[in-house]
Protein backbone atom coordinates (compact mmCIF):
# COMPACT_ATOMS: atom_id res chain seq x y z
CA UNK A 1 0.00 0.00 0.00
CA UNK A 2 2.90 2.58 0.64
CA UNK A 3 4.39 1.17 -2.25
CA UNK A 4 1.05 1.91 -4.47
CA UNK A 5 0.79 5.61 -2.68
CA UNK A 6 4.76 6.69 -3.47
CA UNK A 7 4.30 5.42 -7.04
CA UNK A 8 0.64 7.58 -7.50
CA UNK A 9 2.84 10.37 -5.56
CA UNK A 10 5.45 10.10 -8.23
CA UNK A 11 3.67 10.22 -10.73
CA UNK A 12 1.25 12.85 -10.25
CA UNK A 13 4.09 15.21 -9.26
CA UNK A 14 5.79 13.74 -13.06
CA UNK A 15 2.66 15.45 -14.18
CA UNK A 16 2.59 18.74 -12.69
CA UNK A 17 6.13 19.29 -13.69
CA UNK A 18 5.71 18.50 -17.25
CA UNK A 19 2.36 21.08 -17.12
CA UNK A 20 4.57 23.67 -15.75
CA UNK A 21 7.12 22.84 -18.20
CA UNK A 22 4.79 23.14 -21.22
CA UNK A 23 3.19 26.07 -19.79
CA UNK A 24 6.82 28.06 -19.85
CA UNK A 25 7.39 26.82 -23.58
CA UNK A 26 4.58 26.65 -25.09
CA UNK A 27 1.99 28.98 -26.96
CA UNK A 28 2.73 32.42 -24.94
CA UNK A 29 5.62 31.17 -22.50
CA UNK A 30 8.53 33.40 -24.22
CA UNK A 31 10.32 30.75 -25.80
CA UNK A 32 8.34 30.31 -28.73
CA UNK A 33 10.46 30.81 -32.34
CA UNK A 34 9.31 34.07 -34.42
CA UNK A 35 10.41 33.80 -38.04
CA UNK A 36 12.34 37.19 -38.71
CA UNK A 37 13.97 38.40 -41.97
CA UNK A 38 16.98 40.05 -42.18
CA UNK A 39 17.54 42.27 -45.32
CA UNK A 40 19.87 44.93 -46.14
CA UNK A 41 18.34 48.48 -48.03
CA UNK A 42 20.25 51.17 -50.24
CA UNK A 43 17.97 53.83 -49.05
CA UNK A 44 18.73 56.81 -51.05
CA UNK A 45 15.17 58.74 -51.51
CA UNK A 46 16.72 61.55 -49.70
CA UNK A 47 19.46 63.22 -52.07
CA UNK A 48 20.54 65.87 -50.06
CA UNK A 49 23.11 67.37 -49.52
CA UNK A 50 22.80 68.15 -53.41
CA UNK A 51 26.94 68.04 -53.64
CA UNK A 52 26.90 64.11 -53.49
CA UNK A 53 25.82 61.48 -55.65
CA UNK A 54 26.55 57.57 -54.75
CA UNK A 55 26.80 54.99 -57.64
CA UNK A 56 26.68 52.01 -55.16
CA UNK A 57 27.50 50.56 -51.82
CA UNK A 58 29.55 47.32 -51.07
CA UNK A 59 28.83 45.16 -47.69
CA UNK A 60 30.57 41.88 -47.16
CA UNK A 61 29.32 40.20 -44.30
CA UNK A 62 31.28 37.10 -42.33
CA UNK A 63 28.94 36.63 -39.70
CA UNK A 64 25.46 38.81 -37.46
CA UNK A 65 25.64 38.88 -33.84
CA UNK A 66 22.01 39.78 -31.85
CA UNK A 67 21.94 40.81 -28.31
CA UNK A 68 17.88 40.74 -27.35
CA UNK A 69 17.16 42.16 -24.02
CA UNK A 70 13.80 40.79 -22.88
CA UNK A 71 11.21 41.94 -20.48
CA UNK A 72 10.04 38.47 -19.50
CA UNK A 73 12.57 35.21 -19.49
CA UNK A 74 15.76 34.48 -20.39
CA UNK A 75 17.65 37.33 -22.78
CA UNK A 76 18.44 35.97 -25.77
CA UNK A 77 22.12 35.83 -27.69
CA UNK A 78 23.62 34.09 -30.32
CA UNK A 79 25.59 34.20 -33.68
CA UNK A 80 25.65 33.02 -37.50
CA UNK A 81 28.40 30.58 -38.23
CA UNK A 82 31.72 32.44 -38.38
CA UNK A 83 32.87 29.81 -40.54
CA UNK A 84 30.21 30.38 -43.16
CA UNK A 85 30.01 33.56 -44.66
CA UNK A 86 26.74 35.11 -45.23
CA UNK A 87 27.74 37.29 -48.51
CA UNK A 88 28.86 40.03 -50.59
CA UNK A 89 26.29 42.50 -51.36
CA UNK A 90 26.61 45.47 -53.95
CA UNK A 91 23.83 47.78 -54.13
CA UNK A 92 22.93 50.59 -56.83
CA UNK A 93 20.65 53.09 -57.41
CA UNK A 94 18.39 50.79 -59.06
CA UNK A 95 18.67 47.65 -56.82
CA UNK A 96 16.86 48.60 -53.45
CA UNK A 97 16.34 45.84 -51.22
CA UNK A 98 18.73 42.56 -50.35
CA UNK A 99 17.38 39.94 -48.53
CA UNK A 100 20.66 38.37 -46.41
CA UNK A 101 19.62 35.42 -44.19
CA UNK A 102 16.75 34.96 -41.42
CA UNK A 103 16.86 33.60 -37.62
CA UNK A 104 14.15 31.72 -35.48
CA UNK A 105 13.75 34.77 -32.72
CA UNK A 106 12.11 33.68 -29.42
CA UNK A 107 8.78 35.79 -28.77
CA UNK A 108 8.32 38.48 -26.32
CA UNK A 109 8.66 41.90 -25.47
CA UNK A 110 12.41 43.10 -25.78
CA UNK A 111 13.68 46.01 -24.82
CA UNK A 112 16.50 46.33 -26.61
CA UNK A 113 17.61 44.09 -29.87
CA UNK A 114 21.00 44.91 -30.89
CA UNK A 115 22.77 43.61 -34.06
CA UNK A 116 26.82 43.71 -34.85
CA UNK A 117 27.83 42.74 -38.45
CA UNK A 118 31.39 41.36 -38.65
CA UNK A 119 32.44 42.16 -41.77
CA UNK A 120 34.22 39.94 -44.41
CA UNK A 121 37.61 41.26 -46.38
CA UNK A 122 37.03 41.33 -50.14
CA UNK A 123 38.80 39.12 -52.42
CA UNK A 124 38.14 40.53 -55.63
CA UNK A 125 38.24 43.87 -57.08
CA UNK A 126 35.51 46.04 -56.64
CA UNK A 127 36.98 48.70 -59.41
CA UNK A 128 36.21 52.38 -60.81
CA UNK A 129 34.03 51.22 -63.80
CA UNK A 130 36.77 53.14 -65.57
CA UNK A 131 39.16 49.64 -66.37
CA UNK A 132 39.29 48.66 -62.92
CA UNK A 133 41.43 51.53 -61.60
CA UNK A 134 41.01 50.96 -57.62
CA UNK A 135 40.94 47.90 -55.87
CA UNK A 136 39.05 47.23 -52.66
CA UNK A 137 40.82 43.95 -51.66
CA UNK A 138 41.01 43.78 -48.30
CA UNK A 139 38.05 46.29 -46.87
CA UNK A 140 34.88 44.52 -45.93
CA UNK A 141 32.21 47.88 -46.21
CA UNK A 142 32.49 50.47 -49.36
CA UNK A 143 30.19 53.48 -50.35
CA UNK A 144 31.20 54.95 -53.73
CA UNK A 145 30.18 58.15 -55.43
CA UNK A 146 31.17 62.11 -56.57
CA UNK A 147 31.24 64.90 -54.43
CA UNK A 148 31.29 68.13 -56.32
CA UNK A 149 33.38 70.88 -55.02
CA UNK A 150 33.18 74.56 -54.51
CA UNK A 151 34.88 75.42 -57.85
CA UNK A 152 32.31 72.71 -59.58
CA UNK A 153 34.66 70.13 -59.68
CA UNK A 154 33.69 66.81 -59.42
CA UNK A 155 35.55 64.14 -57.94
CA UNK A 156 35.30 60.40 -57.21
CA UNK A 157 34.71 59.61 -53.33
CA UNK A 158 35.12 56.34 -51.76
CA UNK A 159 34.57 55.75 -48.34
CA UNK A 160 36.13 52.20 -47.55
CA UNK A 161 36.11 50.55 -43.64
CA UNK A 162 38.56 47.93 -43.10
CA UNK A 163 37.32 44.18 -42.45
CA UNK A 164 38.33 44.48 -38.41
CA UNK A 165 35.74 47.12 -38.04
CA UNK A 166 32.26 46.31 -36.40
CA UNK A 167 28.78 47.74 -37.97
CA UNK A 168 26.61 47.90 -34.88
CA UNK A 169 22.97 48.28 -34.91
CA UNK A 170 19.81 49.32 -32.81
CA UNK A 171 16.56 47.64 -33.72
CA UNK A 172 13.82 50.21 -34.02
CA UNK A 173 10.19 49.81 -35.05
CA UNK A 174 8.12 52.59 -37.88
CA UNK A 175 8.22 54.73 -34.85
CA UNK A 176 11.60 55.35 -34.01
CA UNK A 177 11.03 53.33 -30.36
CA UNK A 178 13.24 50.45 -29.31
CA UNK A 179 10.50 48.65 -27.65
CA UNK A 180 10.17 45.20 -29.72
CA UNK A 181 7.45 42.72 -29.30
CA UNK A 182 7.95 39.75 -31.53
CA UNK A 183 4.33 38.08 -31.78
CA UNK A 184 4.08 34.17 -32.51
CA UNK A 185 2.82 33.43 -36.01
CA UNK A 186 3.48 36.36 -37.22
CA UNK A 187 6.34 37.02 -39.72
CA UNK A 188 8.68 39.74 -39.50
CA UNK A 189 11.22 42.14 -41.26
CA UNK A 190 14.26 43.19 -40.49
CA UNK A 191 16.01 45.96 -42.74
CA UNK A 192 19.29 47.44 -42.18
CA UNK A 193 18.89 50.93 -44.16
CA UNK A 194 22.29 52.47 -45.67
CA UNK A 195 21.67 55.75 -46.99
CA UNK A 196 24.78 57.54 -47.70
CA UNK A 197 23.24 60.92 -47.67
CA UNK A 198 22.71 61.08 -44.20
CA UNK A 199 26.06 59.29 -43.59
CA UNK A 200 28.06 61.57 -45.63
CA UNK A 201 25.63 64.80 -45.21
CA UNK A 202 26.90 65.06 -41.39
CA UNK A 203 30.66 65.72 -42.61
CA UNK A 204 31.62 69.46 -43.03
CA UNK A 205 32.41 70.55 -46.48
CA UNK A 206 35.22 72.63 -45.24
CA UNK A 207 36.58 69.03 -44.86
CA UNK A 208 35.85 67.22 -47.70
CA UNK A 209 37.34 70.50 -49.35
CA UNK A 210 40.84 70.18 -47.74
CA UNK A 211 41.09 66.65 -47.88
CA UNK A 212 43.63 65.04 -49.68
CA UNK A 213 43.33 63.40 -53.27
CA UNK A 214 45.05 59.99 -54.41
CA UNK A 215 45.89 59.33 -57.80
CA UNK A 216 46.21 55.72 -58.90
CA UNK A 217 46.77 54.76 -62.58
CA UNK A 218 45.94 57.95 -63.85
CA UNK A 219 42.55 58.42 -62.03
CA UNK A 220 42.56 61.52 -59.09
CA UNK A 221 39.76 60.24 -56.54
CA UNK A 222 39.44 61.26 -52.64
CA UNK A 223 39.60 58.34 -50.56
CA UNK A 224 38.78 58.16 -46.78
CA UNK A 225 39.62 54.81 -45.31
CA UNK A 226 41.98 54.00 -42.25
CA UNK A 227 45.13 55.20 -44.16
CA UNK A 228 44.06 58.05 -46.16
CA UNK A 229 42.19 61.54 -44.93
CA UNK A 230 42.40 59.68 -41.35
CA UNK A 231 40.38 62.59 -39.72
CA UNK A 232 37.23 62.27 -41.96
CA UNK A 233 37.88 58.62 -41.77
CA UNK A 234 37.11 58.97 -37.87
CA UNK A 235 34.51 61.29 -38.26
CA UNK A 236 32.77 58.55 -40.94
CA UNK A 237 32.68 55.74 -38.05
CA UNK A 238 30.59 58.24 -35.85
CA UNK A 239 28.29 58.79 -38.57
CA UNK A 240 27.79 54.98 -39.13
CA UNK A 241 27.34 54.74 -35.38
CA UNK A 242 24.58 57.70 -35.72
CA UNK A 243 22.52 56.74 -39.14
CA UNK A 244 22.60 52.89 -39.31
CA UNK A 245 19.53 52.06 -38.89
CA UNK A 246 17.99 48.36 -38.35
CA UNK A 247 14.07 48.38 -38.90
CA UNK A 248 11.59 46.00 -38.02
CA UNK A 249 8.15 45.79 -39.72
Amino acid sequence: MVTTLRQIFLRLLIVLLFGALSACIGPGGENEPVRVNFDSRFDIRTQTPAYFSFSRAILSINSIRFQGIRQAGNDVAFSTRPDLPVGVYVFTPSDFLKPVTWFDIPEGVYNSMRWEIILNPLDDDFGNDDDDAFSFEGYGFIIEGHYTRIDGTRVLMIFALEEDELLRLQTVDLQGQTTITLIVDRQYSIELLINPFNIMGGIPRSMLEQAELDVENGYSYLLISPHNNEELYNLMILRLAMELRAVIK
